[in-house]
Formats: C-alpha cells, structure tokens, sequence
C-alpha cells in the first residue's frame, strides 16, 4: 500500500487518525529460529520462537542410542517403500520405548511403558476417510493396546504418565501436518525422529512448515525433535518425498 492508501484507511478509521504520521519500517520475515534471534528481532517486531529439528548425526550419544537411532529410521523407511504397491502414500510412523540402554538419562523423567510398539500407514485413499493419517493410525493402535494385557495392567506411577504416548519415541518419514502434530503433543510424545528432507507439499507442516506446535510456549508439553536425513541415503530421501497437495 502507498502511503496515501495507509492515511485514506486510517482516517476512514477513525477522522482523528487522519493526520497521523506514517513511517515504514522492516520487521522480520519469519518466526526467530533461536533465543539470539529472538532477542535482536522482538525490538522491531513481536516474533514467535520456531525451533528447527537437531541434527541426530551430531550429537554426542553413546554408540548404543546412536545404533539405536538409525536403526529406528532406517526401519520406518522401509516400512514407508512397502507401501508402494497400495496406491496410498509411502509414509509410515513407528512408537517404540526404548531400551534403557538407548534412553538419555533424566533423574525427573517418566519411564516409557517397556516393549510397547505400534506402526501406522496412510490410508486415506482406500479407506475413503479424510483422518487417516499415518500418525493418527499409529496412536489409534497404541490406544487400543493400551486395553490388552498387559499394558492395561500399567499403572501410571505419577501425574502426566497416563497419556498414550508418555516417554515414547516416534520415527517418522515425514513432517507431521498440523493435527497429527498436535495429537503427538497431546499424547505426550518424548522425541521424534524424522526425515525433514520429504515434508509436505502444501507447506502444512506442524513442526515448523507451518506452524512450530511442537515447542508452542503455549502449550504444557514440548517434544524434542530429530532431523535423521543424514542417518539414510539421499535417494531414500528422495524417493520418499511428496509429490502431490495432500498432507501427512
């Protein structure tokens, strides 16, 4: 808007706005990816903090967790490619405890439900339903174990340990869009791991694509995020990227 457009409104608003003084001004183009950022960019305008996933292959884990790691996206990955021949989507989830020996150690940290697992596909296309999300079929699955012997037998050991997904990890292909996001939140998902390189192609995601839910200040539970592109090959990557305008 020119200037005169700016002033034309103002007055429209409100006559006495009409000789008010106009002045242009940068403010950032994006959310603050840091404390930094934040810090330099709230002085021009108010920023959100949108955390970027770390990158698992530099951090200092013990060899266990780190096999442990790439084991778990290197599994989802293959999951994903048998989905070829469906016609649906190659994305795939998998929730998973893990093994003490893989677990980064937290004196205050709930203790994931042992041996508990669960997979979920996309199924949008044959089931016709408009919620079969690759996430919210692989929470759905937890939620029924959840009524079998024995985790039904699990009592919670304290407040916040009841939720469906309390200290589990998830691997996962693809950037979850918003709801499946949320619902990962919501579940009290600990860590996720996941390809950043395959995303969605609306720009939808709920990790950053979009909207950061995942570390929202806003919200009571916070999930620690794992970019794994480079635990698999570039054409794993690439073969499982999204093609079409339908979120995962």
């Amino acid at each position: 808007m020119s200037e005169e457009d700016v002033r034309s409104d103002l007055k429209a608003y409100d006559l006495a706005l009409g000789d008010i003084q106009v002045t242009e001004r940068a403010v950032p183009a994006r959310a603050a990816h840091s404390m930094k950022e934040v810090e330099i960019l709230k002085s021009l305008w108010p920023v959100a903090l949108r955390q970027r996933p770390v990158l698992a292959a530099d951090l200092p884990w013990s060899a266990t967790r780190k096999a442990w790691v790439k084991n778990g996206i290197i599994e989802v990955v293959k999951l994903a490619k048998g989905q070829k021949t469906t016609g649906e989507h190659c994305a795939a989830v998998f929730a998973t405890s893990a093994p003490e020996t893989a677990q980064l150690h937290d004196p205050d940290a709930i203790p994931p439900t042992p041996d508990i697992r669960a997979v979920g596909f996309d199924t949008r296309r044959l089931a016709g339903h408009p919620l079969r999300h690759a996430t919210i079929s692989c929470v759905t699955e937890i939620a029924n174990l959840r009524t079998m012997s024995p985790f039904a037998d699990v009592a919670a050991t304290r407040n916040g340990a009841g939720y469906l997904l309390t200290s589990l990890s998830v691997f996962m292909t693809h950037e979850p869009c918003v709801m499946c996001a949320m619902a990962l939140v919501h579940s009290r998902v600990k860590e996720i791991f996941y390809l950043t390189g395959t995303g969605c192609s609306s720009n939808g995601g709920g990790f950053g694509g979009s909207y950061p839910v995942h570390s929202h200040p806003g919200l009571n539970h916070q999930i620690d995020l794992f970019d794994c592109s480079e635990l698999v090959s570039p054409n794993d990557v690439k073969e499982l990227m999204i093609t079409d305008t339908i979120d995962i």
